[in-house]
């Protein structure tokens, strides 16, 4: 399949700034609360036609994530590691974070 899996110490009742960057040519990123935890070189572009879904497998009743998505974006570019981290520094005020 074409899902990320990581593994990454989330704490249960803190919140993350996350943020998952494909680019063209198949390198996917993993950033949380800016900072880069993640990278495959061999993460294929979608090419279903079904639905994406954000916090599970399409079609999967197991592996779900069981916390709250506040904010969803979806951009029509790959974001630069300094956008990633602008972002991050102008939301987590806002968050708390």
């Amino acid at each position: 399949g074409a899902d990320s899996y990581w593994n990454y110490g989330i704490n249960p009742n803190n919140l993350y700034y996350i943020v998952w960057r494909w680019n063209v040519g198949g390198a996917a990123y993993i950033f949380v609360n800016g900072s880069q935890i993640l990278s495959s070189s061999t993460q294929p572009a979608y090419s279903g036609t079904q639905p994406i879904g954000i916090s599970r497998s399409y079609g999967q009743d197991s592996g779900a994530f069981g916390g709250r998505i506040y904010m969803t974006k979806i951009y029509n570019r790959a974001l630069s590691d300094a956008e990633v981290l602008k972002m991050y520094n102008y939301e987590k005020s806002r968050f708390g974070l």
